[in-house]
């Protein structure tokens, strides 16, 4: 398990060198400008989570110096990428189908007291 700074650089790494797992050299101020504004990263975070990355066998980095790195996406980073995507996509099901179930029970629940009302009202 990785967190979500950790996460948010595989994916942006995934988007830019694509699927075919070739090398591709990317710019280090280009990869930290890719964050968002709200949580801003630094070289050094780019550069030492690009490591961590490559030792989990996520990437493999053929080249690195301080402005450039050259990467390659292992087919472990695009697995672990893909199952974040399931378990999210799962997730959001679950929330839709709970809300489903309970909104469900609420109006059956309402048609069953108003059904009730009227047996009541016709049998007075």
């Amino acid at each position: 398990m990785i967190d979500r700074q950790t996460a948010r650089l595989l994916d942006i790494l995934v988007r830019t060198c694509g699927e075919g797992g070739e090398f591709k050299i990317l710019e280090i101020a280009d990869l930290v400008s890719a964050f968002p504004k709200k949580k801003p990263v630094t070289r050094e975070f780019v550069t030492v989570t690009a490591k961590f990355l490559a030792d989990m066998q996520m990437i493999d980095i053929r080249h690195s110096d301080e402005e450039h790195m050259a990467i390659a996406i292992l087919p472990r980073g695009r697995i672990y990428k893909e199952e974040r995507r399931l378990q999210t996509d799962a997730h959001k099901f679950n929330r839709g189908m709970l809300t489903l179930v309970v909104a469900g029970s609420f109006m059956a629940a309402f048609i069953a007291s108003l059904l009730a009302g009227l047996v009541v009202h016709w049998i007075s």
